[in-house]
């Protein structure tokens, strides 16, 4: 799984989808795959251990 963080509007999607078809160009299967969609990045960046303090 690989992850892209940033600020709103500053292009995660637009590189996510691009990686995913060169990926998928070169052979290695891949998928882009939204934040509302992959469950094992949301939480708000808590880890493993749940929140701090």
């Amino acid at each position: 799984m690989i992850a892209l963080v940033g600020v709103d509007g500053s292009g995660k999607s637009t590189q996510a989808r691009a990686l995913a078809r060169r990926l998928t160009a070169r052979g290695t299967p891949a998928s882009y795959q939204g934040a509302g969609q992959c469950s094992a990045i949301q939480g708000g960046g808590e880890g493993p251990r749940g929140r701090a303090g």
